[in-house]
């Protein structure tokens, strides 16, 4: 009998396609090893400098693949996993527990990262369930996953963000997880020409994600403000002040606000008024 300790391809041309899930998977060119170690760990390496993924409406092409996996019955360690491309770019190593004990899920998953991927792909994913998004982002940082909890802390950014049609400016905040809610803070946002920022600012990661929290508004235009958020108005001015916001990121995305203190410069187009200020409340 024979036992293979490592077997693998160099400058391997493939194309793997599946009809149901329905994928493609190939490579121009592409080297791929499988190594056994005594103690029946299997260690995946893949290098390649052109893959294209395909799914339905995901379409991924990446000009610089690096990935090495350590597989046993009980675990996958993620040694390292690089991924470039035209709109994605991801840099991960991490790991996940498995017992068998529930099948196709883990027990619990660590992961670092840093990445950053186009969101139209998110919305070429129907699993995630994710409202309609646009945009770039950025984001680093540890995550820890168990069935009940999530913990973790990094940072994240974005440009040109709009969800379900509703634009939400350029921006980035850092995030702590503990179970199943996010806390923001040193949050900054650009948007409709002024500044939003806050300090406190939840979301819990249930149904619709519901947030919560206060913001600081400086020299935001009303107009465009409404305007990005869908909202008729006839009214202009500028906001500085205290907002207390109370709602929902999907299905679909809304938003109470509760304003607590005042607008400056306010007018309607038929009696304008410059300079003048008056309390809100």
């Amino acid at each position: 009998s024979f036992v293979f300790k490592k077997i693998g391809a160099v400058d391997a041309v493939f194309n793997v396609s599946s009809e149901e899930p329905g994928f493609t998977f190939r490579s121009l060119r592409a080297n791929c090893f499988v190594e056994q170690s005594a103690t029946g760990q299997q260690t995946v390496t893949l290098q390649s400098d052109h893959l294209e993924i395909d799914r339905g409406p995901l379409k991924i092409r990446l000009a610089k693949v690096n990935v090495d996996v350590d597989i046993t019955p009980k675990s996958v360690r993620l040694n390292h996993l690089v991924l470039e491309g035209e709109s994605i770019s991801v840099n991960m190593r991490g790991g996940v527990a498995l017992s068998g004990r529930k099948a196709h899920r883990p027990d619990s998953l660590h992961v670092n990262y840093d990445l950053r991927i186009a969101l139209v792909l998110l919305n070429a994913i129907a699993e995630l369930k994710l409202p309609k998004l646009t945009g770039m982002l950025e984001s680093s940082g540890t995550i820890q996953w168990a069935p009940e909890a999530y913990s973790g802390s990094g940072k994240l950014r974005f440009e040109e963000l709009s969800l379900d049609g509703y634009g939400l400016g350029t921006g980035g905040f850092q995030f702590d997880l503990n179970e199943k809610k996010a806390t923001l803070s040193a949050l900054l946002i650009r948007i409709a020409q002024g500044e939003i920022s806050s300090n406190n600012l939840t979301v819990d990661f249930v149904d619709r994600f519901p947030m919560l929290g206060e913001l600081t508004l400086k020299d935001v235009r009303l107009e465009a403000l409404l305007a990005g958020l869908q909202i008729p108005s006839h009214v202009f001015g500028f906001f500085n002040g205290q907002m207390r916001i109370n709602g929902f990121l999907a299905n679909p995305f809304s938003v109470d606000a509760e304003i607590k203190q005042r607008f400056t410069d306010f007018h309607e187009p038929d009696k304008i008024e410059r300079g003048r200020t008056f309390d809100n409340t």
